[in-house]
């Protein structure tokens, strides 16, 4: 990256496939700022443990069936957050326990901040399930250009995919590829011609039928660019 001509701060977000002490030390001597996950073992569970119940900050923005709180404990030279969550209501005489998530840090914003920032990373990752399960399941070619091209027409397509849900449909749960695909685009119809004039027949019974027009009908109400 600093060949490249970056200059400002580098920032490193990983899962628990990436955990490696020397790895951590690396980055630390390169000033590279890191949060990266780290399993359950037996110091962690046992730092985890010695946390107090003050510590505990509970985390405001979350489902209400549910309760996240997160707190740190020093790490060596780094930081130790750990995000707890457990369920609230009927569903929690089920599943009554805490469930923690960690992650080691060294970067230095506050301990809410460092752990929504880290979380973030997963969006990436929802975005790299969708593009594989569409046109990255697999490349066409043997040549690295083509594959290339392939690669940028498969982000343009998924963009597309989502803005359609994301204007017609704000409303609506984020879909998945496989979902879009099959409520929206992978419709059973005919097309047939009468009187000269086109008529595409669908389904009368569809159980996405009203999503399926409500976008239509927001996509075609688009101004044309002038």
């Amino acid at each position: 990256m600093r060949r490249a001509g970056h200059t400002g701060q580098i920032v490193i977000r990983a899962d628990i496939g990436f955990e490696n002490h020397k790895l951590f030390k690396s980055l630390d001597a390169r000033g590279v700022e890191f949060s990266i996950g780290v399993k359950h073992s037996t110091k962690v569970k046992r730092l985890i443990e010695q946390i107090p119940d003050s510590d505990w900050v509970t985390v405001a923005d979350y489902p209400q069936e549910g309760e996240a709180q997160v707190a740190e404990v020093p790490f060596g030279d780094w930081r130790l957050i750990v995000r707890r969550t457990r369920l609230i209501g009927a569903q929690a005489e089920l599943f009554p326990d805490w469930r923690h998530h960690c992650f080691v840090t060294n970067r230095t914003v506050p301990t809410l901040t460092a752990d929504t920032d880290h979380r973030d990373h997963a969006t990436i990752e929802l975005v790299i399930r969708d593009l594989i399960n569409q046109a990255l399941c697999h490349f066409p070619s043997g040549r690295f250009a083509a594959n290339s091209a392939w690669t940028v027409i498969a982000a343009l397509a998924h963009n597309l995919g989502r803005w359609i849900t994301q204007i017609a449909l704000p409303n609506e749960p984020v879909q998945t590829a496989s979902s879009r695909r099959r409520q929206l685009l992978q419709i059973p119809a005919r097309l047939t011609r009468t009187s000269r004039q086109w008529t595409l027949r669908m389904p009368a019974r569809w159980p996405w039928q009203h999503q399926f027009t409500t976008a239509l009908d927001k996509i075609r109400a688009l101004p044309a660019l002038a």
